[in-house]
């Protein structure tokens, strides 16, 4: 085939953008012969190797103008793989709704290259798997990373799309490695499963959050452990983004049951006066709230901003009107907590404030949770290792020595020995707050006791983990179940289990970075799950 001189640069055009011979020839519309027989003219051998010099620089999107709200839908979508189609319409109609954009980020997966070898007897890989790569046509309007050059995106001040990111979907922890990716910015990264990770920040910077997606695509991996752990992991659903005019960023999970419904808690779109969304069948009706994992609360501590987002006039609880609210760490027990029982510095400074007597530490937690009660939601309360501090106070104090709680003391032990000599399970956290005015509606865990809501294990404050071991998600996640879990201060999403933040960012006995956020794990029917996190006093935009 002759070429004319302009296909002849063009030609050249294209395998220095590129660096293959194929690819020039897809998109010159002629035959690798004809290329590889020119470009052998030109004494070109092989495939260009390329390179940059530069990292890829983010493009920065326009803030709203004042007074308005942008709203990103962000998904993944597996190369050489059927869409989740009622998925994809349920979220393309929630888009409409919510005058929000999508944007998509493609990775490949090659199943390929495992070969026949890779699949159980009687099966075999099919066509698809050997084509090259495509993606399902309804994505490609959407797609964020058609541009190499223009794949990462700055959504707002402080947050990027790393739509160029292409993460192997069997990945176990694909957040791993990723810390420093974006420097001090939080990142998003395309992948199948929801996974978050909070990083460390210095005392008076905002803590920063890796995410990832969820996809849109189906289950497709390989017949092996990889491919098979991973399916089980495989997240339906996208990130929804919400930006103010300002540039405070607000990101939540929009996690989808298996036939596509998904639940969300958007703000400013009042459908009827319904506030809980549930998007089904491409609609977009009334949803319900199953529960809220508050972040840790201790109520002694807790930062009089958040008690107000949490439970005052329009704040989350009434908004949400969850069917139940669990509490973690709900009494701090600063007062005579063992970390601090031999620091004089400490105890001389609490005794300076007059914040050293436990009765009204105890009448002050007391407070704040009928302060927090609602008529339509369950109260639980967690079995934590704060509240458990009292019992241990009783164990290891001397009243002699504390004279100021010495008749609470006093008293609380008596009542802990007629328990049992009863036979009773006595709880100091129950009894003290029961003594201080708590209803008897409050239900309190005791530990080791379970409580499963939506599928998920409410029970478990995340303090102790298997057989012994310290508690921490990545322990907790071994148990083959959902958890909704406290105790880190530290939200984080990884495999089954999700863990909230705190109620206050730093404590008086911290030093140096820290990964705290004031993040709740709200939970809905189905027993599908999103993270929300409070921002500048807000919790969505």
């Amino acid at each position: 085939m002759a070429l004319t001189e302009a296909q002849r640069d063009d030609m050249v055009r294209l395998f220095d953008k590129y660096g293959s011979k194929a690819q020039v020839a897809h998109e010159m519309g002629v035959s690798r012969t004809t290329v590889k027989k020119y470009l052998h003219q030109l004494g070109f051998k092989g495939s260009l190797v390329q390179g940059r010099k530069t990292d890829i620089a983010p493009v920065t999107l326009q803030l709203p103008e004042e007074g308005d709200i942008k709203r990103y839908i962000i998904t993944s979508a597996q190369n050489n793989t059927k869409l989740h189609t009622r998925l994809w319409d349920n979220l393309t109609a929630y888009a409409d709704f919510l005058d929000a954009e999508i944007m998509v980020s493609r990775f490949t997966y090659d199943k390929a290259s495992y070969g026949k070898r890779a699949v159980k007897p009687g099966r075999e890989a099919t066509a698809a798997d050997k084509d090259e790569a495509w993606w399902v046509p309804e994505v490609m309007p959407y797609a964020a990373d058609t541009d190499p050059d223009r794949s990462r995106y700055q959504i707002a001040p402080g947050l990027q799309l790393c739509a160029e990111m292409n993460i192997i979907p069997t990945a176990v922890k694909p957040l791993t490695g990723l810390e420093n990716y974006t420097g001090r910015e939080s990142a998003i990264f395309p992948h199948v499963q929801f996974a978050l990770q909070s990083i460390a920040s210095a005392p008076k910077e905002p803590t920063k959050f890796n995410y990832t997606t969820g996809t849109v695509t189906v289950r497709n991996y390989i017949a092996k452990k990889e491919g098979q752990r991973a399916s089980s992991r495989h997240g339906y659903g996208a990130l929804i983004v919400e930006v103010d005019s300002s540039g405070s960023w607000w990101v939540r999970q929009l996690e989808a049951e298996e036939d596509g419904t998904f639940y969300d808690v958007p703000d400013a779109f009042d459908l009827a006066n319904i506030n809980i969304h549930k998007v089904s069948g491409g609609q977009i009706t009334e949803g319900v709230v199953e529960a809220i994992n508050w972040g840790d609360i201790h109520s002694s501590e807790i930062d009089d901003d958040i008690r107000r987002v949490n439970w005052g006039a329009d704040g989350i609880i009434d908004a949400l009107r969850p069917r139940h609210q669990l509490m973690h760490d709900v009494q701090s027990f600063r007062s005579r907590s063992h970390h601090e029982m031999k620091k004089f510095g400490r105890m001389y400074q609490k005794f300076l404030d007059g914040i050293d007597s436990v009765e009204d530490e105890v009448r002050e937690t007391a407070g704040l949770i009928m302060e927090a009660r609602r008529d339509e939601t369950e109260m639980i309360i967690v079995s934590s290792n704060h509240d458990r501090h009292l019992d241990r106070w009783l164990d290891e104090a001397d009243f002699k020595k504390d004279l100021l709680n010495a008749e609470f003391y006093l008293e609380a032990q008596l009542a802990r020995v007629k328990a049992m000599k009863a036979g009773d399970d006595w709880d100091g956290n129950e009894w003290s707050l029961l003594r201080a005015g708590v209803g008897s509606e409050v239900l309190f865990l005791k530990q080791d006791d379970s409580y499963v809501i939506a599928g998920i294990e409410m029970a478990m404050h995340g303090d102790e983990g298997p057989n012994g071991a310290r508690g921490s998600t990545a322990n907790l996640t071994k148990l083959g179940r959902k958890v909704n879990k406290g105790h880190d201060h530290t939200a984080t999403i990884m495999g089954d289990v999700w863990s909230a933040g705190a109620c206050q960012l730093r404590f008086c006995y911290m030093t140096g970075p820290s990964s705290h956020s004031v993040s709740h794990v709200v939970t809905f029917p189905g027993g599908t799950r999103t993270m929300i996190t409070v921002w500048e006093g807000k919790w969505r935009a």
